[in-house]
């Protein structure tokens, strides 16, 4: 969504939003299926996700946007690899 977070870096991936506060975020393609991909949230005041959707929560909670969509990054390629 370049339009809403012209200097989010989302490492290549696909990024659609779904509600307020509420993305989910692909390594790969969408189109693509089977791909690596999270939920990302905001609760409160922190943002955090969830990986594939509601399997499992992150271990932490990030004060900004970015730090989450990094880890989350980070967190779906040692899942894929």
């Amino acid at each position: 969504m370049k339009e809403l977070f012209p200097k989010l870096d989302i490492h290549g991936g696909e990024w659609y939003p779904l509600c307020d506060n509420t993305y989910e975020y692909y390594l790969d393609k969408k189109a693509e299926h089977g791909g690596a991909w999270v939920r990302i949230i905001k609760e409160d005041s922190k943002w955090i996700y969830w990986r594939l959707g509601n399997y499992s929560k992150s271990e932490k909670e990030y004060v900004t946007l970015q730090e989450c969509v990094d880890e989350a990054y980070n967190d779906m390629l040692r899942s894929k690899y």
